[in-house]
């Protein structure tokens, strides 16, 4: 598993592109590079990181993002991770 990005100071989060807001400059938010993952191992990864509290995930073709700041989510979802969502009511599956 390779972390592609964790803390940034807003020097780095300018130059890579990131949200002003991003939780990366807060050290909330972590993207992990899933290239070489298998789809059960990315749900697996999910998973993992709902129970140990991450609140917020995002979807990339090439990283998941995931931070511990708020219950949110943007972009699509693929299918695979809707059940680990709801299972952990986290959004857009509050209500499980």
């Amino acid at each position: 598993m390779t972390t592609n990005s964790a803390f940034r100071t807003k020097e780095i989060n300018d130059r890579c592109g990131g949200s002003p807001r991003s939780k990366h400059l807060e050290g909330l938010a972590m993207d992990i590079r899933t290239m070489e993952m298998t789809n059960d191992e990315k749900v697996e990864f999910v998973r993992l990181c709902a129970s140990y509290g991450a609140l917020a995930f995002g979807f990339y073709n090439r990283f998941i993002h995931f931070d511990i700041h708020s219950k949110r989510n943007w972009g699509s979802i693929p299918r695979r991770y809707v059940p680990v969502l709801k299972q952990f009511k986290l959004s857009p599956y509050i209500r499980g």
